[in-house]
This record gives structure tokens, sequence and C-alpha cells, in this order.
């Protein structure tokens, strides 16, 4: 008797843990509905409290380090390097490196097609204390002592015959393999998620997209984009879509993780007869709520669409949104992301402001919480980007 008692005890307990687990589950895949009519307007917020700290690195400006735009920042404790295009008018891009404070160290690389060289780096990627450079161009991959800046080794040219541009890309934890979103040859001009090992030159396409880029018009602007989100899971988007996915690293599974509702007869808000052409023409072809980009940290998300930028806190599940893609947040200091380059786990975000607009921009950079690194208040308009480095709270 007392046997069988055990046994039923046993049995309500394992129940008990498989609704559990089944609960569990289940909130795992819960869809984050945001619902645009939800969000605060920035006319109606400000959001001096919602960061700890802003500190401003403006990168110094020498004859080896020239470049324009700047499309990527990786930023760590002791050094920065930059992914910048060359010029203006054209699309290849290169890398430089930079102490913590903004002072010019080297260019990493250079650009040719010698041992180490390239001529499009469409993505950076830091590796414990390897630096990888993927280049469009050569379809291949160089590695870089991160500290030294020494060319390691690089892949064979056109060895990734599925790779035709890399978006953006991460490391999975744990693993010598890497995820990224890319233009596979999987199908016509299709962007989608891929798996590879850049040593070993091995390449499995997760994701396909439907999507033929050469039906997106060149305004719109719309990337397909993977962050890492946590250690087992990352988080992506494709273009012209109002949904943020998630990937399991383990299984490659993807399910829906964010989805953006649109308020209604919303009303758009555009500046510049340029702006509100580009906006008439996506709202033409139903564009102008899609998210073209996005950023991820472990409380944030920050979310880039034709009709204007939003920030959601994952915590609270309260958000605030822009005007429109250009118009800055107003947080004590402006918070512009559509110029956002990077995104770290611990609500890190940094954005590339161009030197000439920095002051059109923050008029006086005397917030109490703001730093800046050089200690220099002089801000050259005619220098290099200066970065942002906001900590969100």
């Amino acid at each position: 008797m007392k046997t069988l008692s055990h046994i039923v005890i046993l049995c309500n307990l394992l129940l008990l843990w498989q609704s559990c687990l089944s609960q569990q589950q289940e909130h795992a895949t819960e869809i984050i509905n945001i619902e645009e009519a939800s969000l605060t307007k920035l006319e109606s917020s400000r959001f001096g409290d919602l960061y700890e700290a802003v500190r401003i690195v403006p990168l110094e400006t020498t004859p080896q380090a020239l470049f324009a735009k700047v499309e990527q920042t990786i930023v760590t404790d002791s050094m920065i390097f930059v992914r910048a295009r060359f010029s203006a008018r054209i699309s290849d891009a290169g890398v430089w490196q930079y102490d913590a404070n903004g002072k010019f160290i080297r260019q990493v690389g250079a650009c040719g097609q010698g041992p180490g060289e390239y001529y499009r780096v469409s993505h950076i990627l830091l590796r414990n204390d390897t630096l990888f450079a993927f280049d469009d161009c050569h379809r291949n991959v160089n590695l870089y002592d991160a500290v030294s800046g020494e060319h390691l080794y690089s892949t064979p040219k056109n060895g990734f015959e599925p790779m035709v541009s890399i978006n953006t890309m991460l490391s999975i934890p744990n693993s010598s393999e890497f995820v990224m979103s890319s233009d596979v040859t999987d199908g016509p001009d299709t962007y989608g998620l891929a798996k590879c090992n850049p040593l070993t030159g091995d390449f499995q396409v997760l994701l396909p997209s439907k999507f033929k880029v050469r039906e997106m018009m060149s305004y719109i602007y719309a990337y397909p984009t993977i962050h890492r989100f946590n250690e087992k899971e990352a988080l992506f988007i494709q273009p012209l879509d109002e949904t943020i996915y998630r990937l399991e690293y383990a299984t490659g599974k993807t399910s829906p993780f964010v989805k953006i509702n649109t308020e209604p007869n919303a009303p758009t808000f555009a500046d510049g007869a340029e702006y509100s052409e580009s906006l008439k023409l996506a709202e033409e072809q139903g564009y102008e709520n899609h998210i073209s980009s996005f950023f991820a940290s472990k409380d944030y998300l920050i979310v880039n669409r034709f009709a204007g930028s939003l920030i959601w806190d994952l915590r609270s599940q309260k958000g605030w949104q822009t005007l429109n893609r250009f118009h800055p947040f107003d947080l004590g200091f402006p918070f512009i992301p559509m110029l956002l380059t990077e995104a770290q786990p611990d609500n890190t975000f940094v954005c590339a402001f161009d030197a000439e607009d920095f002051k059109d921009y923050t008029h006086s950079p005397s917030h109490p919480l703001i730093t800046l690194a050089n200690g220099d208040q002089a801000i050259d308009p005619d220098g290099n980007s200066i970065l942002v480095i906001y900590k969100l709270k």
C-alpha cells in the first residue's frame, strides 16, 4: 500500500513537471505584439532617465585614417575597430583600429589583392583575439591579430561559392561556426540565413528568402540583419517584413518573436522634399512600416522603419517612437537609431555621427552624464566621425 502511494505521488509530480515544462515552452515561443498606438510619441516624453551614461569618442583624423561613412564598429574596453567606406561615392570599405579614447593606431589590412588585402569589407567580427574581415569582392575572409593588427590567414578567394554578400554575422557560442545574413545563390538574388565555418569552407543555407532583391527599391534601405540575443538564440529580420524572428543555434529552427502592428491611418511625418517623395513612394509600395534594420541587447530592441524608429523595453513591455527615421530621440542628448553601428548585450549602443553634423544635433555636450573621451570640447567639423556610446539602464 505504501509502495502504491509512492507511485501515485511520483506520477503526480511527473504530471506537474510536464505541465510546468509545457508552460515554459509556450512562454518561450510567445510572440510579443507591439501595438503602434500604445507607443509613446517623441514629442510628449523625454528620455533622460533611460540611460546611465553617454561617452563621446572623436575618432582621430590622420593621413593614414581618412574615411567617409562609418558602417560598423566593435567597441571593447581597450580598443575600437571601425569598418568604414573609403569615400562617400563608392561602396568599397576598409578597417581601422583605435584605442579606447579614439587615438588612431593603424589601418588593419589594406586595399588591394595581396595577402591580407581586400576591396570591400562587408562585415567585421571579433572572436577572442582574432578579427575576421569578410570581403565581398574577393569572397573570402581575412583573419588578423586583434592586438598587433598582423595578418594571420586568408581563406581562398572565391572560396564561398554560395556567398554573395554578408550583411551581418555572429559567432555561435561554444562553436567554430558562424551564422550570417547573406545574399546566397540558392535562389536568384535571394537574401537568407546561412551557417558557415570560414576556415573549412562549410556552408549551409538555413533560410532562403522568397523576397527578390531586384524587386526592392533602393530608397527603402532594407537589409537582412541578425544579432545575438542570448547564448542559445539570435534574432533576425528579412527585408520588408514587420516581424522579428528567433533563430535557435543548435537546431536552426526559426519562429516569430516580435510583431509590430501598425496603427491604422497613422499620420506620417517628413522633413524635406527628397524625404517626402521617398516616403510617398514607400507608402505606395506599402513599405513604410516594414522593418529596415534593428539592434538588440538583453533588455532592448531598437527598430528602424521608413516611417520612424522605436525603442522597446523587453522588461516593462513599453516603447517609444520617433516622428521619422532621421528624427532623434531626446535622451537629454540626441539618440538617432538610424546612425547605430553596434549593440552589445549589456545594453550598450553605439552611434556614428558625421563630424560636420555633430554640432547641429548636439549644440553643446553639457549633460552631466556625458564624458568626452579626449577631454577636449573642440570637435573638428572636417574630421572623422564622432562615436557616441550610450549605456542604457
